[in-house]
């Protein structure tokens, strides 16, 4: 990886066995977490947190670096097993 956040966040951990894929956390007062990624791969990267661990009534972020290095970052939202729509 390029960065260490490490002395950013109180935690991290790998969500792969390939340890590509880091999340960093901090928990926020008022029930607010604030989240960091790292991941090695091409195209994009995502998460999402759900009340129940499906995909309907998730939020997700989505993030990608497109070919002339402008960095993207989209909150979304999903009502059911479809594409993400644009939180607004």
């Amino acid at each position: 990886f390029s960065t260490d956040w490490s002395t950013e966040f109180d935690y991290y951990t790998y969500l792969d066995e390939d340890e590509l894929f880091r999340l960093y956390w901090n928990n926020l007062e008022n029930d607010m977490i604030e989240f960091g990624m790292e991941a090695s791969a091409t195209g994009w990267i995502a998460i999402g947190v759900s009340p129940n661990g499906q995909m309907p009534s998730s939020d997700i972020m989505i993030g990608w670096v497109d070919d002339d290095g402008e960095v993207y970052l989209q909150d979304r939202y999903t009502e059911s097993r479809t594409t993400p729509l644009l939180d607004p």
